[in-house]
C-alpha cells in the first residue's frame, strides 16, 4: 500500500495549486504561540487580579458569575486594555517575540511555516485557509519572496481578487491579532458571516485539502463549511498526530479522506515539501543549455543546505557524460588515429561535455572546502577506462585520458581566475588511477608525451612543441570568459596554472629528490615553458618568482604530503624547477 504521504506528494506535485491547506493551532505550537482561548484565560486571570480577586480553580465559572455572561474577547481586552495602543502593546506579548524569545527562536516562524512557505513560493500551493490569529504563515511566505493577499474580516472578502487570479491567498477566518473582533468562544465560533461562508463554500468544492494542527472540537461554523460541501473532486488528506476526536472522525469519513500519521506539523510539512521537490526534479528534464546548468550550479553553490542535490548534479552530469563519451572512443578503437578523425573526435568530445564542462568551471571557481572531493571526482570518472581488464583491442589510454585533461584544464583555470588555491589543490592531488593493477596519481598515470603526439595530428598544431598546450588554450578561452573577461589575465592565468601543475607532477616524479642537474628532469610539457623560460634566459622578472613566495599555496602542497611536508622545502623545489624551465626552454628555442 502506497504511504499516505507520499501519495498526497504525488498529488500536490502532479496538480500545482489544486491543494488547499487548512491550518490549525497546533502548526504554530511549536513556536509556542498560545491559542485564542488560552488568551482568553489569561486576560480573564489579569483582569481578577486588576480587581482584587483569584479566579481559580475555574476561570471561566468566575468570569459568568462576576459579570453574568459569557466570556468576550473584546471586552476582556476593553478592560484589561483602554487605548489602543495599550491593546497593541498587550497583544505584542502574545504574538510578537521579544528579543529573549527571538534568541531562542520562540514567536518565529517555524519549520512547518517555511516548508509551506517553500511550497507557495514553488506554486503547488496558493490558498491557506487558518484558524490562528497569529502572523507567522505570512512572514515565512513573504520570507519566501512571496507577499500573500491576506483576507481577516468579512469585508475583505468583498474586496479580494477571484482565487484563481492570486498567487497565494491566506483567509483567517478567526481574525488577526490587532483586530478586537477576532472569534474566540463557542458562540463566536458557531456561525460565520455569509461572505465568508460563500468563499469557503467555493474552497471546499473546488481545491483538494490538507488539514493539520486542527482538532475541529470546537469550531462549529468551520465543520458546517466542511460538510456542506459534497463534491470531492480532490482528496482530502487529514494529518493526525495520534488519535482524532468524534468530530473529526465523522469529518474524514464525510469527505472520503485518508489519515496521515505524523510526530509533529513540522516534520510533516518538511518531509511533504521535500518529496514534492524531489518528484518535481525528477520529472524535470535535464539543463538543455549551458545558461540553465550555470543558474542551477550556481544557485546550489550559494546554499550548503543544498549539499546533497549539488552533489547528485554533478554525478548525473558526469555519468551521463562518461556515457555520451564511450561511442566516440569506440569509433577510434575500430578506425584507428588517422589525421581526419582526430578534429571530428575533438568536436564530439566538446559537444558531449558541454554542460559538464560549465557545471566543473563554476565549482571550481566558487567551490568551498566541502566541494573539494566532488570536482576532482569529475576527473578520476573520465579517465576511467570501462573495459579495463577485458581482453580484446583498447584504446590507447592518453587518448581515453583526453576528456579528463579538458576538464583538468576547465576546472584548473576556473580555480586559479578565483584564487580558489585549496580547490586547485585538490583538483591535481585527488584523481587517482589505476593502470596494470598499480594505483597511480592521475597526473602521473597519464602519458602526457603521448597526448602531445596526438595533437599533433592537428594540421595547425603539428609543428608545435606543445601542440596539447596550444589547442586546450584555445579551445578553453571562450567557456572560461564568463570567469575570466580579460584575454590578457587568461594569458597569464593559464601560464600559472600549467606551471603549477608541472610542478605539482614534479614532486609526484621524483618524490621531493629532484636531481641537481636541472638537464636530467623532464617537466609535463606546456606554452609556459618557452614563454616564460625565454625570460629567465634573459634575467628578466617572471611569475615564477611570486610562486615561490606564495605561502598559501607552499602551505596547502605540504599539507597534502608533497614536498616533504615542509614548505621550507618546497621554496627550493620552485629553484630547481625555475633551472628546468630554463634549460627546456633553450632546447625549444
Amino acid at each position: 500500500m502506497i504511504d499516505p504521504l507520499l501519495s498526497l506528494a504525488f498529488g500536490i506535485q502532479s496538480n500545482k495549486g489544486v491543494y488547499a491547506l487548512l491550518l490549525g493551532s497546533g502548526v504554530s505550537r511549536a513556536a509556542q504561540i498560545p491559542t485564542g482561548w488560552e488568551i482568553v484565560l489569561d486576560l480573564i486571570d489579569k483582569l481578577a487580579h486588576m480587581l482584587g480577586e483569584q479566579p481559580d480553580p475555574d476561570p471561566v465559572q468566575w468570569y459568568r458569575v462576576k459579570f453574568g455572561e459569557e466570556p468576550d474577547y473584546s471586552k476582556l481586552l476593553d478592560a484589561v486594555a483602554k487605548s489602543r495602543e495599550e491593546r497593541q502593546q498587550l497583544l505584542a506579548t502574545y504574538f510578537e517575540p521579544t528579543a529573549e524569545e527571538r534568541e531562542e527562536g520562540l514567536k518565529l516562524p517555524t519549520d512547518a511555516h517555511r516548508a509551506i512557505a517553500t511550497l507557495v513560493a514553488r506554486g503547488y500551493v496558493r490558498v491557506i485557509v487558518t484558524t490562528n490569529f497569529d502572523r507567522l504563515i505570512e512572514r515565512a511566505i513573504e520570507d519566501a519572496g512571496v507577499t500573500p493577499a491576506v483576507i481577516s474580516t468579512p469585508d475583505a472578502v468583498e474586496g479580494a481578487l477571484p482565487l484563481v487570479h492570486q498567487r497565494c491567498c491566506v483567509i483567517k477566518v478567526h481574525g488577526d491579532y490587532l483586530d478586537t473582533r477576532i472569534k474566540n468562544t463557542p458562540v463566536e465560533l458557531a456561525s460565520y458571516d455569509d461572505r465568508v461562508n460563500h468563499l469557503l463554500d467555493r474552497i471546499f468544492d473546488e481545491f483538494g485539502c490538507v488539514v493539520c494542527g486542527w482538532s475541529a472540537q470546537w469550531d462549529d461554523a468551520l465543520c458546517t463549511a466542511i460538510e456542506r460541501c459534497r463534491n470531492r473532486r480532490f482528496t482530502t488528506y487529514w494529518a493526525v498526530r495520534g488519535t482524532v476526536g468524534d468530530r473529526a472522525d465523522r469529518l474524514v469519513k464525510a469527505r472520503a479522506g485518508m489519515r496521515i500519521p505524523i510526530k509533529d506539523a513540522d516534520i510533516f510539512f518538511t518531509e511533504l515539501s521535500e518529496k514534492v521537490i524531489s518528484l518535481e526534479e525528477m520529472q524535470q528534464p535535464h539543463p538543455l543549455s549551458v545558461t540553465a546548468a550555470a543558474a542551477t550550479v550556481k544557485r546550489l553553490l550559494a546554499n550548503d543546505a543544498h549539499l546533497i542535490r549539488l552533489h547528485d548534479l554533478v554525478q548525473e552530469e558526469t555519468e551521463r557524460a562518461f556515457a555520451s563519451l564511450q561511442p566516440v572512443f569506440g569509433a577510434l578503437v575500430s578506425n584507428g588515429n588517422a589525421k581526419e578523425k582526430v578534429q571530428k573526435t575533438l568536436s564530439e568530445f566538446r559537444a558531449r561535455m558541454e554542460v559538464l564542462r560549465v557545471i566543473g568551471m563554476y565549482g571550481a571557481f566558487w567551490g568551498k572546502s566541502q566541494h573539494k572531493h566532488l570536482f576532482p571526482a569529475i576527473i578520476q570518472r573520465l579517465a576511467t577506462d570501462p573495459a579495463a581488464g577485458e581482453s580484446g583491442v583498447h584504446l590507447k589510454e592518453s587518448v581515453r585520458a583526453i576528456p579528463s585533461i579538458i576538464m583538468l584544464y576547465t576546472m584548473g583555470l576556473a580555480a586559479c581566475a578565483s584564487n580558489n588555491l585549496e580547490m586547485l589543490v585538490s583538483l591535481l592531488v585527488n584523481p587517482i588511477l589505476e593502470r596494470l593493477g598499480k594505483v597511480q596519481p592521475y597526473l602521473m598515470a597519464v602519458d602526457w608525451e603521448e597526448v602531445q603526439q596526438w595533437f599533433k595530428l592537428l594540421p595547425e598544431h603539428e609543428r608545435n612543441h606543445f601542440p596539447a598546450s596550444e589547442w586546450l588554450f584555445a579551445e578553453c578561452r571562450e567557456i572560461l570568459r564568463p570567469a575570466i573577461p580579460d584575454d590578457q589575465a587568461y594569458d597569464r592565468l593559464f601560464d600559472r596554472f600549467e606551471a603549477i601543475r608541472s610542478l605539482v607532477y614534479l614532486d609526484f616524479e621524483y618524490k621531493g629528490r629532484f636531481p641537481e642537474n636541472a638537464d636530467r628532469m623532464w617537466l609535463l610539457p606546456g606554452r609556459f615553458i618557452y614563454r616564460w623560460g625565454g625570460r629567465l634566459m634573459y634575467d628578466e622578472d617572471v611569475p615564477l618568482d611570486k610562486l615561490k613566495t606564495d605561502v598559501h599555496l607552499a602551505k596547502l602542497l605540504t599539507s597534502r604530503g608533497l614536498f616533504g611536508g615542509d614548505p621550507a622545502f618546497f621554496g627550493v623545489a620552485v629553484d630547481r624547477f625555475r633551472d628546468c624551465v630554463a634549460s627546456m626552454a633553450i632546447r625549444y628555442r
